[in-house]
């Protein structure tokens, strides 16, 4: 061999060496880290406590389009019970149910805007369905009332749920703006709004506690059937305005028959009240129907007491007030 080749082969010894020598030098999490983005750790407290099983995902405080990539899981049917009866999935993910009992069973979900309805499930057969929206899916079903289970739909892929001690961590999210937010079964819709915050990832490791205040830390939320009140209310307002425009004209008969428009038809036969009497209890839903009965009573005339434009608009403004604080508590889509 000549005296170049030698050289040439030495050379590259010593090329292979200083690499290797480079890569030890360097950990293997540090360049993950610069060419993945950051991590986000940290802990969920509510009211004080730390709880499990919460989740958190972070989504772009600007207009960047988040594209999740749909994960396929299965829920089986087993010893009548769904196992695991609680997962998280991404947005436009497959769901297949796996009947792995001998009875017949019906999966289903009735909470817009991913409601379905698999029908007979027999036996030894499996079934899929497709979530398309974000949001938390209770999964029921009809032959046995006590077999529960509950799907979150992220709508971000940047998600983690907290362990034992309300610890989670987040990884390889690029660099950017986000708003942090969380879900959990005894936070309200207002009350997720109230405990979200934003956090610029900017380095490869940040830490953050998120703080919550549960004004009803036994209640489930889940179970909630999430419908916009909005339209219902602007026409219960309508309708009440048409009232007091009605009872100014001295016209109380048709002033009543608006105001009874507005409770039972609108407020009662929307499900609006069962709504509340649901989420805030009936002894709240009870109040609201004496509030109408009395605005009632006061374009009738019947309050024993004589009543002013300014008074009347003042309780029915009131009442709007407070029917819109108790639509924000139920939430909305």
């Amino acid at each position: 061999m000549s005296t170049r080749a030698q050289k040439h082969i030495m050379l590259k010894k010593r090329i292979s060496i200083f690499v290797l020598l480079f890569s030890l030098a360097i950990p293997v999490s540090a360049i993950a880290s610069e060419q993945q983005g950051g991590k986000l750790v940290g802990k969920v407290q509510i009211n004080g406590l730390t709880v499990s099983n919460a989740v958190v995902y972070l989504v772009p405080s600007d207009d960047r389009k988040l594209r999740p990539l749909p994960m396929i899981q299965t829920i089986v049917q087993k010893q009548t019970r769904f196992k695991p009866s609680f997962m998280v999935v991404t947005v436009g993910s497959t769901i297949r149910f796996e009947n792995h009992d001998e009875k017949i069973h019906n999966v289903n979900s009735q909470h817009p805007p991913n409601r379905f309805d698999l029908g007979s499930h027999l036996p030894k057969m499996s079934k899929e369905v497709v979530l398309s929206q974000a949001g938390i899916v209770p999964v029921r079903c009809k032959v046995h009332e006590k077999m529960k289970a509950w799907i979150y739909v992220s709508p971000s892929p940047y998600y983690a749920l907290t362990d034992e001690d309300g610890q989670f961590e987040i990884n390889n999210i690029p660099f950017g703006a986000y708003r942090v937010e969380t879900w959990y079964f005894n936070l309200s819709p207002i009350e997720r709004q109230a405990g979200s915050t934003h956090i610029d990832i900017l380095k490869s490791q940040m830490e953050i506690v998120l703080n919550f205040k549960s004004a009803n830390p036994g209640k489930d939320f889940s179970d909630v059937l999430i419908r916009d009140w909005r339209p219902v209310l602007a026409e219960i307002k309508t309708s009440l305005n048409k009232a007091i425009r009605q009872w100014e004209k001295q016209k109380k008969t048709s002033a009543t028959v608006f105001v009874m428009t507005a409770r039972s038809k609108l407020f009662q036969g929307s499900g609006f009240r069962n709504a509340i009497a649901k989420n805030q209890g009936e002894t709240i839903a009870e109040k609201y129907d004496s509030r109408f009965d009395e605005i009632r009573k006061s374009i009738q005339g019947l309050n024993k007491r004589n009543i002013e434009a300014s008074s009347l608009r003042k309780e029915v403004d009131g009442l709007l007030s407070d029917l819109m604080k108790d639509l924000l508590e139920i939430g909305n889509p």
